[in-house]
């Protein structure tokens, strides 16, 4: 089942805004990037899923691609999509806050405000 209080809690984790969070930037270029991604990959490897960290800059941090077999192999394949980083001020500040709650959400394009990006985390709670 999905549980709207539960993604809102991983939004404000992975933005900074929750008291136990260890986040204070998800700027690409900040080693916290690699914290989230890392923290994230937990989390979906946790419901059973298979997660690796995929680089594609050595600059930035890595996307989180997991796999969740379908129930079904002769339906389409889904991808569903997020990004977890931010930016604040300064695009390319690897210190200044940078929490990411308010910007923007993708499904094969842009679309969506602020804790869209959790429901790919709850997606996978609520499936798995």
């Amino acid at each position: 089942n999905v549980d709207p209080a539960r993604y809102k809690q991983f939004a404000m984790y992975l933005s900074g805004e929750a008291d136990n969070s260890p986040f204070h930037t998800r700027n690409s270029y900040a080693d916290q990037a690699l914290d989230a991604a890392k923290w994230i990959q937990s989390r979906m490897n946790s419901l059973g899923m298979s997660s690796t960290l995929s680089s594609f800059r050595d600059d930035m941090g890595p996307n989180v691609v997991s796999v969740l077999p379908g129930k079904d192999p002769n339906l389409p394949v889904l991808v569903v999509g997020a990004h977890y980083d931010s930016r604040g001020r300064s695009s390319s500040s690897t210190t200044e806050r940078a929490p990411g709650a308010n910007d923007v959400f993708g499904f094969f394009f842009f679309f969506g405000f602020s804790f869209l990006r959790s429901v790919l985390l709850e997606l996978a709670y609520s499936h798995c």
